[in-house]
């Protein structure tokens, strides 16, 4: 799912409404995803001004209506360079699209308007508020996916959310990294600006997160782990990468060694939490 799309709507009833949103892009928040639907055909406007640096707007029909880029629903793309407005324009027919705003490659952060205009019927929203999570539970395996939108890894050990994710292009499935199991529970959050996640099994961090507007806590969908060392249990390395504020965690010691010695970017936190081993 591209979990950065609100479920609030914009009208845009005619094609001379021309809402605009205000957003901003960069390291820390490296896309912005807008939706809207259109109830029948017509050409749809998407204008992009106000930037500092170089962005891309893409357009996609989702028409899977599941929130999700998949193949084949790519319609259009254009670079808006810094200081200069841009049109996307598309002639379309009813159903549901998605406006995937690019941070600049260079690593810089800009704002930016996006300004839309669209035949009758239209409605348009845009921002942050994830999804609901599916139902299931958190025992048993806890599978790794890297996400190639956000460039980050995803953990989870809820089966709907592993079929899900590796039915879904966004995701590479990248195996099964520990078994969700241990007397202390690694509580989710969803980081409402970047798009990604963040585990933690310390309570008192867990209730200063929950106090962060930026988060949202995802209560079930975490998994079980211990806080302290237990006999037959492995160490989960955490690593803060200080570009784009998104936590990386390993249980594999070679792959955290090869953070340390070629990723300056990524500090070093040391343990956090041990997991069951796999079997």
């Amino acid at each position: 799912m591209l979990s950065n799309v609100t479920s609030e709507f914009v009208g845009l009833p005619s094609v001379s409404s021309s809402p605009t949103v205000q957003g901003v892009v960069g390291p820390s928040n490296p896309i912005d995803v807008y939706r809207f639907n259109l109830g029948g055909a017509g050409t749809v406007e998407v204008s992009t001004n106000g930037t500092t640096a170089t962005t891309t707007t893409r357009l996609y029909e989702d028409i899977n209506r599941n929130q999700v880029i998949d193949n084949g629903e790519f319609l259009g793309r254009d670079v808006t360079s810094s200081g200069q407005v841009d049109v996307l324009r598309s002639n379309v027919g009813a159903g549901d699209y998605l406006v995937v705003l690019e941070a600049p490659s260079d690593g810089r952060t800009t704002p930016y308007r996006l300004s839309f205009s669209g035949p009758a019927g239209a409605s348009l929203g845009g921002g942050a508020t994830p999804p609901p999570p599916p139902a299931g539970s958190a025992n048993g395996t806890v599978n790794r996916y890297f996400d190639f939108l956000t460039g980050t890894h995803f953990y989870t050990a809820n089966a709907a959310e592993q079929a899900a994710r590796s039915s879904d292009s966004r995701y590479r499935f990248e195996g099964a990294s520990f078994d969700s199991g241990g007397p202390n529970t690694v509580e989710r959050f969803f980081n409402n600006v970047t798009g990604t996640y963040f585990y933690t099994i310390n309570p008192a961090e867990r209730d200063a997160v929950i106090l962060d507007p930026n988060y949202t806590l995802q209560s079930g969908l975490g998994f079980n782990s211990s806080a302290n060392p237990a006999p037959g249990f492995i160490p989960v390395f955490r690593f803060f990468n200080t570009t784009t504020g998104v936590h990386f965690y390993t249980p594999n010691p070679q792959e955290a060694q090869t953070v340390r010695a070629t990723l300056p970017g990524f500090r070093d936190e040391g343990v956090g939490f041990y997991a069951d081993p796999l079997g």
